[in-house]
């Protein structure tokens, strides 16, 4: 009899984190009483879990100030594996295009509390 469940790699204390991973971050976008949500997958650096704290406002030094959404954003997204722009143009990712893309209605929200959520373990991933 042929086992088809794949195992889990054990954890070794020092492994490498991966250089980035892609997630898919949805964005409320209202409606009447509802929301529908956009898609937007993005590549995002993973943080240790000291850096993870800090960006939670954990293990601060006295009088310094917790990160804005914009400001982590900046520290974790390194990427998106497609973006387009209304006009059907491919967006690269720079600093310019990741500037525009933080104006739209509650994307900043959606993209930190996404990100969190994949850091932490606690993302639903739904089956395909």
């Amino acid at each position: 009899m042929t086992n088809n469940t794949t195992q889990a790699p054990a954890f070794v204390l020092g492994m490498t984190l991966t250089l980035a991973f892609v997630w898919t971050v949805r964005v409320p976008v209202p409606g009447d009483d509802d929301y529908s949500h956009a898609t937007l997958p993005l590549m995002f650096r993973p943080l240790d879990q000291t850096e993870l704290d800090r960006i939670r406002g954990i293990g601060l030094a006295e009088g310094e100030a917790v990160l804005t959404d914009e400001q982590i954003i900046r520290l974790v997204v390194v990427g998106w594996p497609s973006l387009k722009n209304a006009a059907g143009e491919e967006l690269p990712f720079n600093d310019e295009n990741l500037g525009h893309l933080l104006t739209a209605p509650m994307m900043r929200s959606a993209i930190v509390a996404t990100y969190l959520a994949a850091m932490s373990g606690m993302a639903a991933r739904k089956n395909a």
